[in-house]
């Protein structure tokens, strides 16, 4: 098992680097009144982390709130 966790890790990292190499171009970011240029793939992952950490955020208010001990 430790192999299939070390092979699966390795191969994330060669796609990640293939992803990255990739996607060099710049992009123009606009959000209300700010605007920048930044890397396609700086904009991706940072989407994709942002939509990760909200995400995780939720399911734990999900549990607090149905997994709460009831007030005698």
């Amino acid at each position: 098992m430790k192999y299939v966790n070390s092979t699966l890790a390795i191969l994330v990292l060669v796609f990640t680097a293939i992803f990255a190499l990739q996607n060099t171009g710049q992009m123009d970011v606009s959000l209300l009144l700010w605007s920048f240029s930044a890397p396609k793939v700086l904009v991706i992952l940072g989407t994709f982390m942002l939509g990760m950490v909200s995400g995780w955020g939720i399911l734990e208010l999900i549990k607090k709130a149905l997994y709460q001990p009831k007030a005698n």
